[in-house]
């Protein structure tokens, strides 16, 4: 990714008192409807579907309470960086921030920088903690306590260009081997189309899809290490494979942010990645080819279609903040059915049953985009773990990659012994770090 975007509505400052300042408690004498009246709450949120359709909400939040709202946006991974280097200071300026709860939230709540945000939420009617995907709740809970609120979840799919598809007179893939096939008829790299196109770095969570679908995976139950069994292995064989024959040049080294570009350039002829991501990767306000991109669930493994439905992000308190009241009226707000509601509308899928269960609010996606969802939701569910879970997952996601990297640049040939040199070297760290 390139360098970190930032926007701002108003300024940061740190209060002067835990909880709500006597600062912030004489403001609200004075200001009747806006009980926070002068305070300034700092927030830091990704470069995401859910951030693009919150901005332009603020202002009425702002209104409400008399909160003056800085919000900074970033990569995903650089609102990682940040904040933990500003946790681990003990700032009191950051308040709100984005956590990726099977990534980060193990180490965060170690490390005892979240606020716990169970009195607040619970026996609140009005936000209505039941209304939120068990799933999604459940990764934000450690140690009988939640330490925030979900405010997405994420399902992976097909993307597809049905116009390639009927030129070609290629069938929508069912099956991996379909996949394949379908790759290598669509794949025109002389006219710059790519059969099949998935991030390889910052591609964790999307990976695992494949490895699950091949009856693989990161972990078993235990927690240890199963990156070199033999159906986690096949599964790498097959998207090394699918990507060094049939994806773009430097396949095993693309991220994110340059897959969407692809894709958006009408490059690419297949994507996988999740419905979360709609409104960058298939929008008409990201790619003139939004009206001809089709939709289909994930394709057969061996052990059938078993695409991640995880809960990516949601939002915490800082434990070091000292307006936390102040920060829990932000998040209750903006993950508040209300709010929620106008989020899922505008195609960023969301955490609360309720928008789900709305057809009305689901106009935001395309009709085929929701059935895609739906039949993931109302079918086997997915897969709710979508990375490994330690408390060192910075370093376990770097060995990871050099082994994907390596597995795609091979074209998946002859990586057994790869991956058992990478299972030993993940074992090692969850044994250090987790045992």
């Amino acid at each position: 990714a390139g360098s970190p975007s930032a926007s701002s509505s108003g300024s940061s400052a740190e209060g002067s008192t835990s909880r709500e300042s006597s600062a912030e408690s004489l403001a609200s004498e004075d200001a009747g409807d806006a009980p926070y009246a002068g305070t300034q709450l700092r927030v830091v949120l990704g470069n995401h579907a859910w951030t693009t359709s919150i901005k332009p909400l603020l202002s009425e939040f702002e209104e409400e309470t008399g909160i003056d709202v800085s919000l900074e946006e970033y990569e995903i991974n650089q609102v990682t960086e940040k904040t933990a280097v500003e946790l681990a200071a003990r700032s009191s300026s950051l308040d709100v921030m984005f956590v990726r709860p099977l990534s980060e939230l193990k180490q965060d709540v170690k490390n005892g920088w979240l606020a716990p945000v169970d009195s607040y939420a619970e026996g609140d009617e009005e936000f209505d903690l039941d209304d939120f995907m068990p799933a999604a709740l459940e990764a934000f809970t450690s140690e009988d306590t939640l330490w925030g609120i979900p405010i997405c979840t994420e399902r992976q799919l097909l993307f597809y260009r049905k116009d390639l598809f009927e030129e070609k007179g290629v069938e929508v893939p069912t099956t991996m081997d379909e996949l394949y096939e379908a790759a290598g008829k669509l794949h025109d790299p002389d006219n710059e189309i790519y059969g099949f196109v998935h991030r390889t770095r910052v591609g964790m969570c999307q990976i695992a899809s494949f490895l699950y679908s091949f009856g693989g995976g990161y972990q078993d139950d235990e927690g240890n290490s199963i990156l070199n069994t033999p159906e986690t292995v096949a599964g790498y064989e097959f998207y090394g494979k699918i990507l060094h024959d049939y994806g773009p040049p430097g396949a095993e080294n693309l991220d994110y942010l340059e897959m969407f570009a692809l894709f958006a350039q009408g490059k690419a002829a297949m994507i996988s990645d999740v419905d979360a991501n709609y409104l960058l990767l298939a929008s008409p306000e990201s790619t003139e080819y939004s009206d001809v991109i089709g939709y289909a669930p994930f394709p057969e493994g061996p052990a059938g279609s078993r695409p991640i439905n995880s809960c990516s992000f949601g939002l915490s308190i800082s434990a070091f903040s000292e307006k936390k009241d102040a920060a829990w009226e932000f998040i209750r707000w903006a993950v508040g059915k209300d709010v929620n509601n106008q989020v899922q509308a505008n195609g960023a899928p969301t955490a609360r049953i309720s928008a789900w269960e709305d057809d009305s609010l689901n106009t935001g996606m395309p009709q085929e985009l929701v059935d895609v969802n739906k039949s993931i939701l109302n079918g086997t569910g997915g897969e709710g773990i979508d990375r490994p879970i330690t408390l060192n997952y910075n370093e376990v996601k770097d060995i990871i990659y050099e082994g994907v990297y390596e597995t795609v640049r091979t074209g998946g040939q002859d990586i057994q012994g790869l991956w058992d040199d990478i299972n030993e070297r993940v074992q090692a760290i969850y044994d250090e770090y987790d045992k």
